[in-house]
């Protein structure tokens, strides 16, 4: 969640750049199942 930033999303780049700024600040996960070992 951002709190401290605001981006007005009216243009498709606009869109792309707010997911940008969301996705930059997340860690990776991977939530499944990969051969036949189960991953959480």
């Amino acid at each position: 969640m951002v709190t401290d930033y605001w981006k007005d999303t009216g243009t498709p780049h606009d869109i792309i750049h707010a997911n940008e700024v969301i996705l930059s600040s997340m860690k990776p996960y991977f939530h499944g199942c990969k051969g036949r070992k189960m991953f959480r």
